[in-house]
């Protein structure tokens, strides 16, 4: 079983790992922070239409996909 200091630096390097990891993510949300602070449509409200670019390089709105399922996947490699 580790000692208490070999614990305590391996929590504080986990810490500091997921700080990394984390923290670049937060810019990405920026265009959507009113949707993560209670400011986005009530629940059974449309969402607001928005244009992505799908991985054929294509413009995807999504108006464009009204009375279809939407699957939209948030995902970041930093």
């Amino acid at each position: 079983m580790p000692n208490l200091w070999t614990r305590i630096w391996r929590g504080f390097l986990l810490l500091l790992s997921l700080g990394a990891i984390l923290l670049p993510t937060v810019g990405c949300c920026a265009p959507f922070a009113d949707l993560f602070m209670g400011q986005g449509p009530a629940k059974g409200e449309p969402a607001p239409d928005f244009t992505l670019t799908s991985l054929q390089d294509k413009q995807v709105t999504l108006s464009e996909l009204q009375g279809q399922v939407v699957l939209i996947v948030f995902w970041s490699s930093t």
